[in-house]
């Protein structure tokens, strides 16, 4: 969670290098918890509204996703209109 919760923080304050950070040297033991993976779909969400491909392009590069949090995160960067849904769908 706690890795999660400084993701969003990252994303919040539009922190590029932190969040590059935190995605290279972040959690890589086991699966998240479902709390996690509710925090990252919203950094996708905060990312796709304020429109930083940059940060969504980090964010689809090292976030794993299972077949229905991928529809998830087509779904909100669809809705948002944003270009990175081809960056989702060339992953």
């Amino acid at each position: 969670m706690l890795h999660s919760n400084a993701l969003q923080a990252a994303v919040q304050s539009q922190r590029e290098l932190v969040l590059a950070t935190l995605l290279e040297h972040g959690q890589r033991v086991g699966p998240a918890p479902a709390e996690a993976r509710a925090l990252r779909r919203d950094c996708f969400k905060q990312a796709a509204d304020s429109g930083l491909m940059s940060m969504i392009r980090m964010l689809v590069d090292h976030i794993a996703f299972d077949a229905a949090a991928w529809i998830e995160m087509l779904h909100i960067l669809l809705r948002a209109r944003s270009p990175a849904v081809r960056l989702l769908l060339d992953r």
